[in-house]
């Protein structure tokens, strides 16, 4: 099974001990997140499947030379908002407070590699970022929780398990399987979007049933 498609950006960075992370930029016309949860159930693998390939052919991708071209670490992967909602002031604004308001429409969600955060690598300034998502604390350390961060460890098994659930959903495929059985997770199914619906002719009513999922912990 052959998997298709195109990275928007790729970004590099090295740190002081010379080791380079690579960071997975995709640009959406309205601001989108990514929801780690659904990146464990195979349910939105796009940006999972985009950071496994930078890490192992990045280099080659952005032209790095031949004896810096080994396997790079995963910065992150982000979604960046090129048309986001307009942003409203109650009274013309200075024009560096309309600056500081589109940088805020224009904030990137996603997630991000705690060693490159914790290096500086995103943004320097103090604070919440108006860049990516993450917080710096007044001790000059990523604040955790109110980031949207993962050690590396953990990065790579969310790669990982978007790998595996690639391959399992093309034997799927090549297998033929075409159960009635779409997933709800929480209160979230892909029914009420489906442009396949007269098709599909899924009904509660005749006995069909939802694929039901598990919520996923971060550490899951």
């Amino acid at each position: 099974v052959e998997v298709r498609g195109r990275i928007d950006r790729l970004d590099v960075a090295q740190d002081g001990g010379g080791e380079r992370f690579i960071l997975v930029i995709d640009y959406k016309r309205t601001p989108k997140d990514l929801a780690v949860e659904e990146v464990g159930h195979g349910l939105a693998l796009q940006m999972a499947l985009y950071l496994v390939v930078a890490t192992r052919q990045g280099a080659g991708l952005i032209g790095l030379q031949a004896e810096a071209s080994g396997d790079l670490r995963p910065a992150g992967m982000l979604y960046f908002p090129v048309q986001p909602a307009w942003t409203l002031f109650e009274d013309p604004p200075e024009p560096a407070a309309a600056d500081q308001g589109a940088l805020k429409s224009h904030k990137t969600k996603g997630l991000l590699n705690l060693d490159a955060a914790q290096n500086l690598m995103f943004d320097a300034a103090p604070g919440y970022s108006i860049i990516v998502p993450q917080r710096i604390g007044k001790d000059g350390k990523i604040a955790a929780k109110q980031s949207r961060v993962a050690p590396e460890e953990q990065m790579q098994a969310l790669m990982d398990s978007a790998m595996a659930a690639a391959a399992g959903l093309g034997e799927a495929i090549l297998d033929g399987s075409i159960a009635l059985a779409p997933y709800r997770l929480k209160d979230k199914t892909p029914c009420g979007t489906c442009d396949f619906r007269p098709v599909c002719r899924f009904d509660r009513n005749g006995g069909d049933r939802f694929r039901d999922l598990l919520p996923l912990s971060r550490d899951e």
